[in-house]
């Protein structure tokens, strides 16, 4: 399999490492072909392979049979606009995972993604496309890391207790519903109604989500604090 990477900088050369590695473990073949708009061509330092040309060139070395994009940026502003440059080549992008990662069972990996070596990733966990889950980078149970999202070097993602946020929840509903029966009549259901509406803005102003990361391409380079068990 050819592989085309995209970007030819130090963060791009370990990605390609990694898929080297990843691929030598299976007894398969690697080639590797870099492209970048900063770097002229010719042969990396890593020795992993040469860059090719721009970005431009990339569609002529496209091949949906023998050839797959590989992401190597780490921004996630940068992911999501090359993303966007490429998505006419029709060609799907590789998965990354180094071999010393280790990945729980009940994992799912999105397309363009990379995870790196001695990375953590335990179980129930879902990362989106083009996640990036650097160097001993941790994501516990149950946590979910949003598309184009990056976890640097030694980010830990705590797990997720579901269980305790539904009995925060039912506690809540119980008081309020206990405060609109004083109030009495129609200021019951406004009591309680006014309470659902608060909740995602006091989650805002307190920089909580019930997700690991903000879904919005390009905000974040790591996970904001989710709710600890």
């Amino acid at each position: 399999m050819r592989y085309l990477v995209v970007g030819a900088g130090g963060h791009a050369q370990e990605v390609a490492w990694s898929l080297a590695e990843h691929e030598r473990g299976r007894g398969a073949p690697c080639e590797l072909a870099f492209f970048d708009d900063a770097v002229p061509p010719g042969p990396l330092p890593s020795g992993l392979g040469s860059v090719v040309g721009t970005l431009d060139a990339v569609a002529d070395h496209a091949d949906r049979r023998s050839t797959l994009l590989v992401l190597g940026v780490g921004l996630p502003h940068l992911k999501a606009r090359l993303v966007a440059r490429l998505s006419g080549c029709g060609v799907a992008w590789a998965t990354v995972v180094h071999p010393r990662a280790v990945i729980g069972p009940n994992v799912t990996i999105g397309p363009g993604s990379y995870v790196a070596a001695g990375a953590i990733v335990t179980v129930n966990v879902r990362l989106g496309s083009f996640v990036t889950v650097n160097m001993h980078a941790q994501v516990a149970h149950d946590g979910v890391v949003g598309t184009y999202a990056t976890l640097h070097p030694n980010a830990h993602v705590a797990g997720r207790d579901d269980r305790r946020r539904r009995r925060a929840r039912d506690e809540r509903n119980r008081a309020a519903g206990a405060r609109g029966r004083r109030l009495g009549g129609r200021r019951c259901r406004r009591g309680r109604d006014r309470v659902a509406r608060s909740r995602p803005h006091l989650r805002r102003r307190a920089g909580r989500s019930d997700d690991t990361t903000d879904r919005r391409p390009g905000r974040l380079t790591a996970a904001p604090v989710p709710d600890f068990q």
